[in-house]
């Protein structure tokens, strides 16, 4: 309650103070539970940063507040109300779906008629403007996109490309949370100039295909994009709306297309460098796990993945699941993304592993989880070694989707 800013959420206090995309989803997604209107209005309240041409940006900025990157991120809209130039994974229907399930009657029908034209333009959006060939994944133009910033693969890439030095003065994240639970100096500061880039090119999509060296198909994006299509189909079906022919065709292209994004070696999923045309296979992350949330993946794909995580040098911890595999040389249990292990992460893997019939494992991460905050309350992420709490503390997204778990049951089925 302390994090609610009228009718939408700030992830935590002091270092989020503002409304992020995703966050709002899965807060909207514990809020159903039990005050769905206010599940509702969190949702529709990302409408109003919706840029003219579909985009939904990944932070709408509070007015009364200010944030150490708005130098490089803040938009105005000819509304008065600013936000980033960036989106996030499209989680929103899929957030939408599960709200929607909470609601009876006109109320449902009026929720999602609301919900589908704007809803609808920002897939459409997705599909002009980010993708490039005719596999329809869809590229991210910055880390902040794939919403695992400081993944170690991404950083390579912006290090073989921007300064080794920056303007600093800005960054006062390290002011509201210890400095080696956050990317570091230089990733800061690479992230920063490809900010600068993105802010440079208008976040013209054309403009920095040709410009930018990070040019992204990201697993996490894509997979997130392949559930909350099938959730907007859905949603569309229950109240007799027809979808655009062309979105549903580009929509079906991108889940069979998730298929290219599996590396035969490493019996794993990885994100895809269209600059330089490779798999990111250097390192695995948590986001390989991701095609069984938007069950996508193969039976055996999902057996191989399961393995993962249950290997000790690869996602198997007391806590699962770690951000980045275990093997990774620069495997740190506090900073960021390269290793702790993340709630909501957790959660989807959970939501895929049911996909799949994997029952005994979803209930060892969720046990597990649960345990987590036991220990050390709603925190921003975790030791997968210890379960210490790390980042913000009373952190939102952490907070409902344990409500979540505690109001659902895992289906009764054996793999």
């Amino acid at each position: 309650m302390a994090n609610q800013r009228g009718n939408w959420t700030q992830p935590a206090a002091r270092l989020y103070p503002h409304q992020w995309l995703w966050d709002s989803v899965f807060i909207a997604i514990g809020l159903a539970h039990y005050n769905v209107n206010r599940a509702a209005e969190e949702l529709v309240s990302l409408e109003r940063g919706q840029w003219s041409n579909g985009m939904v940006p990944h932070i709408i900025f509070s007015r009364s507040t200010t944030y150490w990157l708005s130098h490089f991120v803040k938009i105005p809209l000819p509304s008065g109300i600013a936000t980033s130039g960036f989106t996030q994974p499209p989680l929103i229907a899929v957030g939408a779906a599960a709200v929607s399930k909470q609601l009876t009657g006109r109320r449902r029908t009026d929720f999602i008629r609301q919900m589908l034209p704007w809803l609808i333009r920002y897939h459409e959006w997705i599909y002009r403007e980010r993708t490039v060939d005719e596999s329809s994944l869809a590229v991210i133009i910055h880390p902040w996109e794939s919403g695992m910033d400081n993944t170690p693969e991404y950083m390579r890439i912006l290090n073989r490309h921007w300064p080794k030095e920056g303007d600093l003065a800005l960054r006062k994240d390290i002011g509201y949370t210890a400095s080696d639970q956050r990317p570091t100096d230089r990733e800061a500061i690479h992230m920063l100039a490809q900010a600068k880039l993105a802010k440079e090119c208008d976040f013209d999509g054309a403009r920095l295909m040709r410009t930018s060296p990070f040019i992204v198909k990201d697993i996490c994006f894509n997979s997130v994009l392949v559930a909350a299509n099938a959730a907007l189909v859905d949603l569309a079906q229950q109240v007799k709306f027809k979808l655009p022919r062309e979105l549903t065709t580009r929509m079906s292209r991108t889940r069979e297309s998730l298929a290219t994004l599996w590396d035969n070696d490493t019996n794993f999923f990885y994100s895809y460098d269209v600059k330089n045309k490779r798999l990111l296979t250097g390192t695995a992350t948590v986001a390989g796990f991701l095609p069984l949330f938007a069950d996508a993946a193969r039976r055996q794909q999902a057996k191989q993945l399961v393995q993962q995580l249950r290997d000790p040098t690869r996602f198997g911890s007391k806590f699962p699941a770690p951000s980045v595999a275990r093997s990774y040389k620069h495997f740190s249990t506090t900073r960021y993304w390269t290793g702790p292990t993340w709630i909501n992460m957790n959660w989807l893997i959970c939501k895929g592993l049911e996909h799949y019939g994997f029952t005994r494992e979803v209930e060892q991460i969720k046990t597990a989880s649960l345990e987590l905050v036991a220990g050390d309350g709603f925190r921003e992420y975790y030791s997968p070694l210890t379960g210490y709490g790390l980042g913000a503390q009373s952190f939102s997204w952490t907070a409902a989707l344990v409500i979540d778990w505690l109001h659902t049951q895992t289906p009764h089925r054996n793999a």
